[in-house]
């Protein structure tokens, strides 16, 4: 069994007879009715003929849904992910067995039989009946985000397990079997799975599972990164990926899937046929042995589109219970389950271009409406990839402010005024065009630092409203310092084009707070949000660009932008190494901090120049 789970699960899997699918579709266009408005249940019609290698189909007589139950250490060591305590699902094994729970309510309506198998619950199950716990493979599964989740050993084990229970069901006279899963945190180990199968990022596949809000999604991105992260190259192959990211349900689940034609319940089963296909592709490909019977908790920001092998039966917006794709109609469990048959589905170009405008639509709302005052729509959606483009677009929603500024000193070289007085307006209308929201973190971060080397003690610290006296200190010195290294450029006649790139320049440095190795010190926030959103290449090319913008700066030689630049983004990298050290990550107060910094370190170094 060794070498055959780490080759590539190299078990055979009977496809569906095409020639029998081919009448069935022939048979049902000959039907007195227009052809294909069945939609959908024209399509499951034909896939069930071509299973049963008959026209019609054999009867459904005996359906049977099992489901594999287990606990997942990810729901341990980050209980956030999840918005049930771990206990539950060891009480859901239990609800099982007395017959009361939906999926048993429903089965027992249409006849279907449902079997409860305790595969890694973290809990000893003395009173269920023996069989229950006949094939369990160990106590919970490791946790993805620290450790590997299934020893090799386990992960085979739990492999042979699904496999002996899909022959045990078939034997015992089953037409069509129904695998699900139950366990917390299941839908966490789920995303990485797919992430790491279709080399998506974690915000692409993550979604709010039992129904956690935005900032445990946040959480559970960083939590599912963090595992990717921690796998590395290790998931190329689908038995180390089991072992490395799945769990001793996800391993059966696969088993069970490539031992039985089946059809397919929720993202844990899904997740099992991605694994034991070898992650070969998310489309749906002619003759498969397995059609999807209910839409994924992860299905959240459209990735899990991407990994979807065939379209999904019900759509029921549900929450995490197994069995749920029968949940509208328990009895398309006897028959082909169809969807409705007018749903129209978009190209898949235009699809992804709507999206990325809407992204980019989103992305920039949500960075005029933090970083300024304008009155801006909320955007539609904020998930991460749209936090991400709002740090990326964080200059180009800034230059109002350096406008602003710059028309500030203008006006005050034009009137005057004395230069002292200029710099103060400048810098004024930048800290109210920004709500002083920069300036509230740089004096937030400087009492964290200095409060303990207590990392909790710290972030209290910091999430507290009032401002300590190493706050005030840092926050006088550095209004200070930008007032006078701005008055010093305006007496030398470079105020404007100083100002407006100190202004741009110290917005520029959000995104490079935010690439990919940055972690969040909270699993809420706006550090949480952003922290590891921006790829890299887009950094490196705001990067780029920012330093060419700076070299044609007007009234500077052209090696003192980019230097000031260059010096600017150094100190605030300085900063940002210190607080992950400190604080674990970055915060909205991080990011404020290295914005106030960038700024006072550009303008000071243009003013020398």
């Amino acid at each position: 069994m060794k070498a055959v789970a780490k080759a590539t699960f190299p078990v055979p899997v009977p496809l569906p007879d095409a020639t029998a699918e081919r009448r069935a579709r022939r048979r049902l266009d000959e039907l007195v009715k227009p052809v294909g408005s069945l939609g959908r249940l024209e399509e499951l019609a034909a896939w069930l003929c071509g299973a049963h290698g008959t026209v019609p189909p054999r009867p459904l007589d005996d359906v049977r849904v099992v489901v594999f139950a287990g606990d997942h250490g990810v729901s341990r060591t980050a209980p956030g992910v999840s918005a049930y305590p771990r206990e539950i699902t060891a009480a859901m094994v239990r609800v099982f067995c007395a017959g009361t729970s939906g999926v048993t309510v429903l089965a027992r309506e249409v006849g279907a039989r449902v079997r409860a198998l305790d595969i890694a619950v973290d809990a000893d199950l003395d009173d269920v009946p023996e069989e229950v716990v006949a094939h369990k493979v160990r106590r919970g599964s490791g946790s993805i985000d620290v450790e590997d989740a299934l020893s090799p050993g386990e992960a085979e084990k739990a492999f042979s397990v699904g496999r002996t229970v899909a022959d045990e069901e078939i034997d015992a006279g089953a037409d069509v079997l129904v695998p699900g899963d139950m366990g917390i945190g299941n839908s966490t180990v789920a995303a990485a799975l797919v992430g790491a199968s279709l080399g998506l990022p974690a915000h692409e596949v993550v979604g709010t599972g039992t129904g956690i809000d935005e900032s445990g999604r946040a959480h559970k991105v960083t939590t599912v990164d963090r595992a990717l992260r921690r796998a590395g190259s290790r998931v190329g192959a689908p038995f180390d990926r089991l072992t490395a990211l799945g769990s001793a349900c996800a391993a059966a689940t696969a088993g069970f899937l490539v031992q039985a034609a089946v059809r397919i319940d929720a993202g844990g089963a899904r997740r099992g046929l991605l694994v034991c296909r070898g992650a070969r592709g998310p489309r749906p490909r002619p003759g498969r042995p397995a059609v999807v019977a209910g839409r994924a908790c992860l299905d959240r920001t459209g990735a899990a589109a991407r990994a979807r092998l065939a379209r999904p039966e019900t759509d029921p917006r549900s929450g995490a219970a197994p069995g749920r794709g029968q949940r509208r109609d328990p009895s398309r469990a006897r028959a082909p389950c169809g969807q409705d048959g007018d749903r129209r589905h978009e190209h898949p170009r235009r699809t992804l271009v709507s999206r990325r405008r809407s992204v980019l639509r989103d992305g920039m709302l949500m960075s005029v409406g933090t970083l300024t005052v304008l009155p801006v729509p909320a955007p539609s959606v904020v998930d991460r990839r749209v936090a991400g483009t709002a740090m990326v677009l964080a200059p180009l929603a800034s230059l109002p402010l350096a406008v602003v500024a710059a028309l500030v000193v203008l006006a005050g070289t034009g009137f005057g005024l004395p230069t002292s007085v200029t710099a103060v307006a400048a810098i004024g209308a930048v800290a109210l065009g920004s709500r002083g929201l920069h300036l509230d973190g740089l004096g937030d971060v400087a009492d964290g630092l200095a409060a303990s080397y207590d990392r909790k003690r710290a972030l209290e610290v910091m999430r507290r409203g009032d401002v300590g006296p190493s706050g005030v200190v840092t926050l006088v010195l550095v209004l200070l310092g930008q007032v006078a290294a701005l008055a010093a450029a305006v007496a030398s006649g470079t105020g404007v084009a100083a100002v407006a790139t100190a202004v741009l320049a110290g917005r520029a440095v959000l995104p490079l707070c935010c690439v990919r190795a940055v972690p969040s010190a909270r699993p809420e926030g706006l550090g949480a949000a952003v922290a590891g959103t921006v790829p890299p290449r887009a950094a490196a090319t705001l990067v780029a660009t920012g330093l060419l913008a700076a070299a044609a700066v007007p009234g500077f030689a052209w090696w003192h932008g980019p230097v000031a630049l260059l010096l600017g983004w150094a100190c605030a990298g300085a900063l940002l190494a210190r607080a992950i050290r400190r604080f674990g990550g970055i915060t909205g107060d991080v990011l404020g901090a290295c914005v106030e910094l960038t700024t006072v370190v550009v303008l000071a170094t243009l003013s020398a120049a």
